[in-house]
């Protein structure tokens, strides 16, 4: 099994290897389909991020005694 990071950094080689066995073998959907898996991560981090900063800003607007519910509830929106 080949690694993701090797085939995104050695596309060519790889291809080249493989079509000696296997001739109609292309890579791009492969690529294509790690691109789309990291952009969900980063995506994915970015609304962690937002969640965990809004959790605290709960925490804080309920140290003070004032009320969080919207906020309370656009933590559970991103959850």
């Amino acid at each position: 099994m080949l690694d993701i990071k090797l085939i995104r950094k050695e596309r060519e080689k790889i291809e080249a290897k493989i079509r000696t066995k296997e001739p109609h073998l292309d890579l791009s959907q492969i690529l294509e389909l790690d691109e789309r898996i990291r952009d969900i991560k980063t995506q994915d981090d970015h609304l962690k991020a937002k969640r965990n900063d809004l959790s605290k800003q709960v925490g804080e607007l309920k140290r003070q005694g004032k009320s969080a519910d919207t906020l309370m509830e656009e933590v559970r929106g991103i959850s």
